[in-house]
């Protein structure tokens, strides 16, 4: 169970940075949004928005009670370069920084955080490989299409099974997006192979294909998202924004 959890974290810290400002020149027109997710149980979440279109503020309410805000900081090249934690349900205020340690090159790209060691970079400056420095056996392969989009992202990890042996976890997952670059079909495979659903502490359930469909404001942000498994459509999250 524990290298599920940690599987979990290193894809949400590969999203954040990878993806992070890919709506930014369209959302420099708001002030903020609500992000209504309908899967997790009652969670949701507002984003502030700063000038150029970059989250500075989330908050997360669970039953629209607040559980937690983080403030986010930027460098000089727009990377997402430090978080302030500023609220916290057992603390109440809190003031709780972590800095993401970057290593920037000459280029401007990330090639070092704490999350690893990033190489092999596209035109766009896009990583193909991240390797851990903190968790062995730990590396991540991606694909972009032309607009920097990942297209097929590889997931190695070195874990030990129930005869104490080690062996080398292999997860593929392709991508497929619309005209607004979001999602539209994924498709999962294991090494060793792995049965679908996948149940994930932290997220929603893994299965082998989804689809998602999207409704979108004149600006070309989605304001209702849904899901597609096994043939039944469910609606997954909802977003309102707030011009400035």
């Amino acid at each position: 169970m524990r290298n599920y959890i940690v599987v979990i974290l290193l894809v949400i810290n590969c999203c954040t940075f990878f993806g992070q400002n890919k709506d930014a020149d369209k959302l420099k027109n708001y002030v903020s949004y609500t992000e209504e997710n309908y899967g997790s149980g009652g969670w949701s979440k507002r984003r502030t928005i700063n000038k150029k279109g970059f989250v500075r503020i989330e908050e997360n309410y669970l039953n629209k009670k607040l559980r937690s805000r983080f403030e986010y900081y930027y460098d000089e090249y727009d990377n997402r370069s430090k978080e302030i934690q500023t609220f916290d349900p057992n603390d109440g205020v809190v003031s709780e920084e972590f800095n993401y340690e970057l290593v920037v090159n000459s280029n401007g790209y990330i090639s070092k955080n704490f999350m690893g060691i990033y190489s092999d970079f596209t035109e766009l400056g896009k990583p193909q490989v991240v390797v851990s420095e903190h968790w062995m056996g730990f590396k991540e392969e991606y694909e972009y299409d032309v607009k920097g989009n990942i297209t097929k992202w590889v997931f190695y990890s070195r874990l030990i099974d129930s005869d104490n042996k080690e062996y080398i976890r292999k997860q593929t997952t392709l991508y497929s997006y619309d005209k607004y670059n979001n999602v539209i079909r994924l498709y999962r495979s294991n090494d060793p192979k792995e049965e679908f659903p996948m149940l994930m502490i932290g997220g929603p359930a893994k299965y082998e294909y989804e689809k998602f469909r999207y409704v979108y404001n004149k600006d070309g942000l989605w304001k209702k998202k849904f899901k597609a498994i096994e043939g039944k459509e469910y609606l997954v999250k909802k977003r309102k924004y707030t011009k400035r």
